[in-house]
């Protein structure tokens, strides 16, 4: 199931399952579930676990959240966890955050996570500094980062040049990656580019 290319296989699968009478587990309606081409779909995944009294895992919930269309259904699905006393983990929560519609917000979301005691990872700071209005308060969550001792990768500098107001800071972004050696990819270039008041400056960034 989980090599099926699409969710229409991956229910065909299910289905011979059933046929040679092996009852399918969390695990295989998780991987339909993730197959699905909709949340409609992958609700419906989730009420027939519930038919079959095979339990939702975390996995099952975050799995829905990914699915939710926007984030007010998003955080409906975290009510249903804990409603079903399934406590949601990291993942749960960058999924929630990743759906919010702005960084206040996003910035919630994280605060339920201390609040929960699930420390924040890497892709929770990224997704946080993705959602952030401007250069400043995208180089604080960089500083909460370090503060948290999670150091930043390449997605958390780029996604920091991205927000910088001009060429010159940007580069000084790329400075920083540098010193901490951390390489800059494609996207990394690619973002100073576009900041580039020029030209020829932009050449020399291809040049690099």
């Amino acid at each position: 199931m989980a090599k099926a290319p699409d969710y229409t296989e991956a229910r065909a699968v299910l289905g011979e399952m059933k046929t040679a009478k092996i009852p399918p587990n969390v695990i295989s309606f998780n991987i339909l579930m993730a197959k699905a081409p909709d949340y409609a779909e992958a609700r419906a995944v989730l009420g027939e676990m519930k038919t079959a009294e095979i339990p939702p895992d975390v996995i099952s919930f975050s799995t829905l959240m990914a699915k939710a269309p926007d984030y007010a259904e998003a955080r409906a699905v975290l009510g249903e966890m804990k409603t079903a006393n399934i406590p949601p983990d990291v993942i749960s929560f960058n999924t929630l955050m990743a759906k919010a519609p702005d960084y206040t917000e996003a910035r919630a979301v994280l605060g339920e996570m201390k609040t929960a005691n699930i420390p924040p990872d890497v892709f929770s700071f990224n997704t946080l500094m993705a959602k952030a209005p401007d250069y400043t308060e995208a180089r604080a969550v960089l500083g909460e980062m370090k503060t948290a001792n999670i150091p930043p990768d390449v997605i958390s500098f780029s996604t920091l040049m991205a927000k910088a107001p001009d060429y010159t800071e940007a580069r000084a972004v790329l400075g920083e990656m540098k010193t901490a050696n951390i390489p800059p990819d494609v996207i990394s270039f690619s973002t100073l580019m576009a900041k580039a008041p020029d030209y020829t400056e932009a050449r020399a960034v291809l040049g690099e």
